[in-house]
């Protein structure tokens, strides 16, 4: 996992949803649930969409996410895709 992974991670609580994206919020991450097994911490771990046949999807992921920038502090806003 590279740091920003752990980053994501480590900052935003989890939500569930379905696997396929076609919404122009998803433009940049789509994120998995994960539990750290040696903690039990929940977060998440996000990925680049990718390009699909049917659109943007995203491959065994729970959550789409887009960057932000409030008050010039970069950050990312994830919430369920209902797709």
């Amino acid at each position: 996992m590279n740091i920003r992974n752990i980053i994501l991670s480590s900052i935003f609580l989890a939500a569930s949803a379905s696997a396929t994206f076609a919404d122009p919020f998803c433009i940049n991450l789509c994120c998995a649930r994960v539990v750290n097994s040696r903690t039990g911490l929940v977060g998440r771990e996000c990925l680049p969409v990718l390009p699909g046949p049917a659109g943007l999807i995203c491959p065994r992921r729970t959550v789409c996410c887009k960057y932000t920038a409030p008050f010039g502090t970069a950050g990312s806003v994830c919430r369920p895709g209902f797709f």
